[in-house]
């Protein structure tokens, strides 16, 4: 029992927590915004045969490395499987590294929370663009990425960062 109370009273119980509700809050969308531009990429990158007089894909735009491996990816796991689970994964690592920055930089563990509820809700930013999104694509990943970099950074592990 003491076990089980030491396990719900843990950091990361609670950021798990925060996540979960992040989720059901914010909600998940397929298929939808500029998945419509990046679909085709991802499908080329699939199968090799699709869009062969596509003029759009007679220039080497849009040659991601994100769009390769979802491309490969997708030819054993359906495509919107592959991105609602790095969906997930992305969104519980910006969770955690807002976590760890606003801890690190406040040293109070209640102001990293309240930072975290602030931040998962989907707000406009500069230029109409979301604090963080709904729908897998590449900022989506890249975000938590630069986050933990910054985190790194901070704590003066530059070789980490």
């Amino acid at each position: 029992m003491k076990n089980l109370k030491k396990i719900l009273d843990s950091d990361y119980s609670k950021i798990l927590i925060l996540w979960i509700f992040s989720i059901i809050i914010r909600g998940y969308k397929y298929g939808i915004s500029v998945h419509r531009y990046y679909f085709p990429f991802i499908f080329k990158n699939a199968d090799n045969s699709l869009y062969l007089k596509d003029f759009m894909f007679s220039y080497p735009t849009e040659n991601s490395l994100i769009f390769k491996i979802l491309g490969k990816i997708s030819v054993y796991i359906s495509l919107e499987t592959t991105m609602f689970v790095l969906y997930l994964i992305f969104s519980l690592l910006f969770i955690i590294a807002i976590f760890k920055i606003s801890k690190l930089i406040f040293n109070n563990e209640y102001v990293s929370y309240i930072t975290i509820f602030l931040l998962m809700i989907n707000k406009p930013s500069f230029g109409t663009d979301l604090t963080f999104r709904n729908l897998f694509f590449p900022i989506v990943a890249s975000i938590p990425i630069i986050l933990f970099s910054l985190y790194y950074f901070l704590k003066k592990r530059y070789i980490l960062a």
